[in-house]
């Protein structure tokens, strides 16, 4: 049985890659064949090489200011970043991208990449590793295996896998002219199964433009590693959004392989899990069948990971419901007590104009008398409250 990985484009968004390989790597797993797109080319070639102290700096510490010259936060509106000022940074960013062609001056990127390649030896590798570009014009998809090129030229082609036109300038490497492989393959799982694989594990970032070949996300020996939350902007490479996304990667990562389960939080299943699940099912039949199958489809809706109707996934996501209305951390795993504990803390606090439901919701702690008039989800405060400390 050989295992796959295929990551996506998405370039800042990458550290999101990171962490799922974390998590992938501390749940034992190891691959024969690797693909990637974009940053996910970078990713992979340092995951085949053994290099995870290198991907480990590159996330922990990248900036705008590694990656292009004059740079700033893209994510940002025009009237934060703009200015008529000559020697401004937007100024200078401008005329930079406008210098010899169009595209931002991406030097600090080469030089990132060159150094994160010394010396690595990729006609060595003990993994397949697989990069797609595009040729410009024409937009046409393109493999390369690092295996077989000559040293010199991976640099080139990594670089070529990358260049986001038209943020980043085309690529040429000889005759011929690239730019970033995302244009026509952002997960490229397909490649994975050419290049041998039995089994891939796909990893999907929230970029532009959007995945294709999406149909290959539903096969039976796929296994997606999708974002459960919004990631922020490719092109903002803000510390705190990107450390975020770390810490997502290795959360979902641990979902998707059941290792964990949640589809907003993360929760370690224990023996408590399905006694409690159970309790709160019947807390729901207090007010009667119908109840339940309209609360579940109103809590589901929309989920991707909680969307069988079971008792566990009824439970979390009634729990996640009132975790997010108190504002408990979403970067973070949780026990389903320690959980319980953080909502009964948050409930505790004072507020001094609580929304209606949060209102409600803290009364029941206190015996107070809440004044909430939406009988549905008073309902669902009840049964969680009595599933979990009563």
């Amino acid at each position: 049985m050989k295992w796959g990985l295929a990551l996506s484009g998405g370039g800042s968004l990458g550290g999101y890659e990171y962490g799922a390989i974390q998590a992938l790597l501390s749940a034992g797993y190891h691959f024969d064949v690797i693909t990637g797109t974009s940053i996910g080319a970078l990713n992979g070639t340092l995951l085949a090489a053994a290099r995870m102290d290198r991907m480990k700096k590159v996330w922990e510490s990248v900036t705008i200011d590694d990656v292009i010259v004059d740079g700033f936060d893209f994510a940002l509106p025009i009237t934060h970043t703009f200015s008529l000022k000559k020697d401004s940074k937007f100024q200078k960013f401008l005329r930079s991208y406008l210098k010899d062609h169009i595209g931002a001056d991406v030097t600090p990127l080469k030089k990132m990449i060159k150094d994160n390649l010394e010396g690595i030896d990729v006609a060595n590798l003990k993994v397949k590793m697989g990069i797609v570009a595009c040729t410009y014009p024409g937009f046409n998809e393109e493999h390369y295996l690092l295996n077989e090129l000559k040293p010199e030229e991976v640099k080139d082609y990594l670089l070529a896998s990358c260049s986001c036109f038209p943020a980043f300038p085309v690529c040429k490497i000889g005759k011929k002219s690239y730019v970033d492989g995302g244009w026509k393959n952002e997960v490229p799982i397909d490649y994975c199964f050419e290049l041998g694989a039995d089994k891939v594990i796909g990893i999907e970032l929230q970029c532009f433009p959007p995945p294709q070949k999406k149909e290959y996300f539903r096969l039976p020996n796929v296994i997606m590693i999708s974002p459960s939350r919004d990631q922020g902007s490719f092109l903002s490479f803000n510390r705190e959004m990107i450390d975020k996304n770390i810490k997502l990667g290795y959360l979902d990562a641990k979902v998707a392989l059941g290792i964990n389960k949640g589809e907003k939080y993360c929760f370690h299943p224990n023996k408590a899990l399905e006694s409690l699940a159970l309790k709160h099912a019947k807390e729901g039949l207090k007010f009667g069948a119908s109840f339940v199958n309209k609360a579940f489809k109103k809590l589901s809706t929309g989920a991707k990971r909680l969307k069988n109707q079971n008792e566990v996934a009824f439970f979390l996501l009634n729990l996640e419901r009132v975790a997010s209305l108190f504002g408990l951390d979403p970067y973070k795993e949780y026990g389903i007590e320690e959980m319980g504990r953080k909502i009964i803390a948050e409930a505790s606090l004072y507020d001094q104009k609580p929304n209606a439901e949060k209102a409600y919701f803290r009364s029941l702690f206190w015996e107070g008398k809440g004044s909430f008039n939406n009988p549905f989800y008073r309902n669902l405060d009840d049964m969680l409250f009595n599933t979990l400390w009563l």
